[in-house]
């Protein structure tokens, strides 16, 4: 690695597009680490369901800030190299951009509603309940998956391994 390499990285014409999209990434996420943490212990402590109902919206919130500032950043980024569209990795990460942005779309109009209408009676472990978990436990494979393969990746790209 030359050292016009590392200050192209750093001081590029578009530096602040990628610090920004950086940035969107570790917004979007700390939420999307915060709600699964969250998932996890309301495994062992269901009754905290109503509680949860309550903060999940707070961290849809904050994942949807963030992949918008993702969006915004990213557009430009992928305009200023056109050549981009036709490399295969850059066609995976955006599969998996793609898989995580229709999933959050389900999460925010579908899975999130749904668990604050079904929280008030988690105990009670009723058939509905089991099937949303099911649901939700899909989903929650495909946000795990699409996040983190695109930052996988991105890196492989970015240090030159693929």
């Amino acid at each position: 690695m030359e050292l016009g390499f590392i200050h192209s990285i750093f001081f590029g014409e578009d530096t602040l597009m990628r610090i920004l999209h950086i940035v969107g990434f570790i917004i979007a996420v700390g939420g999307v680490a915060s709600i699964d943490f969250l998932l996890l212990v309301f495994h062992f402590k269901p009754e905290l369901g109503k509680s949860l109902a309550k903060v999940f919206p707070i961290f849809s919130g904050q994942i949807s800030l963030g992949f918008i500032l993702l969006s915004l950043t990213g557009i430009p980024l992928i305009l200023s190299r056109p050549w981009l569209s036709e490399n295969f990795y850059f066609q995976l990460k955006f599969f998996f951009v793609l898989a995580v942005f229709l999933n959050g779309i389900f999460i925010t109009y579908y899975a999130g509603p749904r668990f604050a209408k079904l929280a008030p009676k988690w105990t009670e472990r009723t058939a509905e309940i089991k099937r949303y978990e099911m649901i939700s436990a899909v989903s929650g494979v495909i946000s795990v998956t699409g996040w983190w393969g695109a930052v996988i990746v991105s890196l492989l790209v970015v240090h030159g391994v693929v």
